[in-house]
């Protein structure tokens, strides 16, 4: 392959690829090679086509997993333009009686007082913690 024809990202690493595997080839041609140089060569030379194939297979993952989060947002989106804004769902207190009411198989839940309040009051540790003194 001409340096010409080297265009992209992917014809580059797939004539990398083959020259590794064409490398490798030549190298365990007649078994393992016996030589140490000729060893650390073969060791590099797979070690490189391990990590490309490894990166192959993160990309697909990576691609897979975008796939998926654009699905989910889609579904979100939809599931959130569906909900009309103005309404809201609240409990039935004797002073608001116009809200909905919990269905009777769910029980009434414990309100602390001040739990519902849009702006409660500030409350430092000092006073937090004379809540739990003993008297």
């Amino acid at each position: 392959m001409s340096a010409i024809a080297l265009q992209t990202e992917d014809d580059v690493l797939l004539y990398t690829r083959g020259k590794r595997v064409e490398l490798a080839t030549h190298l365990t041609k007649d078994g393992a090679p016996k030589d140490k140089d000729e060893q650390q060569v073969l060791l590099a030379t797979l070690d490189g086509l391990d990590r490309s194939a490894l990166s192959s297979k993160r990309i697909k993952v990576e691609e897979q997993a975008t796939k998926n989060m654009t699905g989910q947002a889609a579904m979100i989106a939809a599931v959130l333009a569906s909900v009309d804004p103005r309404t809201t769902m609240r409990f039935r207190t004797e002073r608001d009686p116009e809200t909905v009411a919990l269905p009777s198989s769910i029980p009434h839940p414990a309100v602390v007082e001040g739990e519902l309040e849009d702006n409660p009051g500030n409350l430092d540790y000092d006073t937090f913690m004379k809540q739990f003194q003993p008297t």
